[in-house]
């Protein structure tokens, strides 16, 4: 009993615990039962042996209910979370072919649009210098820039093929978004911490993808000023990313369903809810981690964690 404790530590510590006590106890017990005849007192406390065995006998029944009990828990949460998981992968992949179709049907008719635009502006641009009309032409042009925006971003979330990993130093691919992002940046006060860390297998691309949406989401919740920590560390065996802003952070009740497709509290012309979906399963597919919490002082901590190989 106490060497199955200790296999089942790796499942759960307070399973493996109760088993420890109950094979503690049937030590015990075997002393009492084997050891010493019955009725005999035991020495200066003038006790007889039979009540230090039932005493034993009621502890092993105790702590080996209370071990069963607790592994059935156990069990029964790790099944209904792998029904869950199963039923959210079906979900997700009947929900990336529909996405995937829409976007298909939805690029045909824009890519002909925007080309009858640019035709339609050449005319005007040549015959006919109408400020109000070249107003509509360009907020034609921006809707069809959204929305091609919006088909791009149904694409990705319909591609679930895996993506090929090599080793590579996180802090390059993230110092490259930064980069990418300085302008923006040129507001706040960004606060870069890093260490020597190890290689970890990725995809450069579709990493930085992460990173980018992270990074203009704090912007965004910061709006004009404010402090971001961007920070690289290695923790046990996995290297983590914190990404922390000083913005309005998110609400108790939005924070389990941020990763939900489709779902945004932002305006809906300044978000579709598919970008921090699109992020999770990226993290997925390098074996990683993504969570958002809300810190003390206001904003959200973003932290992402890779396995190092």
């Amino acid at each position: 009993m106490i060497l199955y404790s200790k296999e089942v530590k790796k499942i759960s510590l307070p399973v493996s615990r109760y088993f420890l006590y109950a094979g503690l106890g049937f030590y015990f017990y075997s002393i009492f039962a084997g050891l010493i005849p019955s009725h005999v007192k035991i020495p200066i406390i003038s006790i007889p042996v039979e009540f230090f065995r039932g005493t034993c006998a009621v502890l092993i029944t105790a702590f080996l209910f209370k071990a069963l009990n607790i592994f059935d828990i156990h069990t029964r949460k790790k099944l209904e979370q792998q029904i869950k998981n199963q039923a959210q992968s079906e979900k997700m992949s009947s929900l990336g072919l529909l996405s995937a179709g829409v976007a298909h049907e939805i690029n045909s008719p824009l890519t002909n649009a925007s080309l009858n635009m640019q035709m339609l502006r050449s005319q005007f641009n040549t015959t006919l210098n109408d400020k109000k009309i070249q107003k509509k032409l360009d907020a034609v042009d921006r809707n069809i820039e959204r929305a091609s925006i919006i088909a791009k971003e149904l694409l990705q979330f319909s591609q679930t093929q895996e993506a090929m990993l090599y080793p590579m130093d996180i802090d390059q691919v993230l110092d490259s978004a930064i980069a990418q992002l300085k302008n923006k940046l040129s507001r706040f006060k960004v606060v870069r911490l890093q260490e020597n860390l190890p290689e970890v297998k990725l995809n450069a691309a579709k990493l930085e993808q992460v990173f980018l949406n992270v990074i203009n989401n704090s912007i965004e919740a910061m709006e004009n000023s404010g402090e971001l920590l961007i920070k690289t560390s290695q923790v046990k065996d996995k290297i983590q990313i914190l990404i922390s802003d000083h913005g309005t952070g998110i609400a108790q009740k939005n924070l389990a369903k941020v990763f939900d497709p489709f779902f945004t509290t932002k305006e809906t012309k300044k978000g579709t809810g598919l970008g921090l979906s699109i992020c999770h399963g990226i993290i997925e597919q390098h074996g990683g981690t993504i969570t958002l919490k809300n810190h003390k002082w206001g904003g959200v901590d973003t932290t992402i964690n890779l396995p190092i190989p």
